[in-house]
């Protein structure tokens, strides 16, 4: 369109569609961090289970000092795992930010045209499942990836010495 300026206003319902497909998008950022936690977290767990296999049940036990440099890798594995899952779950809570305000953006322009309001559905549901989840849904998934790569620390740790 060559800098000529459209007259035409956009129709509510293509603003509402535009503002839930950003929305979609960015829960699609959102699944994509969670497959990389998981990923990070299935290689290193299987690459400290190899390690510390490889120290228990070689042709020969050796004394707990030769095993001091398996023993640090197997914490700076844990330690990245952990750097790696806090990194992505700030990038999956920027995107949920963005995907709320999106959605409460949605529901605003939809509710000026119909009875129904997005957001008050969501929160309603949410809710909800709150109530029939008990103290599991204040409990954020984020700290169970951080306690599994924080384990490999400690069991890090622990095969230098035992």
């Amino acid at each position: 369109m060559s800098g000529e300026e459209v007259d035409a206003a956009i129709p509510a319902s293509e603003v509402a569609r535009l503002l839930l497909a950003n929305e979609l998008e960015n829960g699609v950022f959102i699944r994509h961090y969670d497959d990389v936690r998981f990923k990070i977290t299935q290689v290193t767990v299987t690459l400290a289970g190899l390690l510390i296999g490889a120290t228990r049940f070689g042709p020969a036990r050796t004394a707990p000092a030769a095993n001091l440099p398996i023993s640090l890798f197997i914490v700076v594995l844990g330690i990245i795992g952990i750097l790696i899952s806090a990194k992505y779950s700030e990038r999956a809570d920027r995107h949920a930010t963005i995907a709320r305000a999106y959605r409460r953006a949605a529901s605003t322009v939809v509710s000026k045209f119909q009875d129904t309001e997005l957001e008050q559905i969501h929160q309603l549901a949410a809710a909800q499942h709150a109530k029939s989840a008990g103290f599991m849904s204040a409990i954020r998934a984020r700290y169970f990836w951080l306690a599994i790569h924080g384990c490999l620390v400690v069991l890090g740790i622990l095969v230098a010495f035992v």
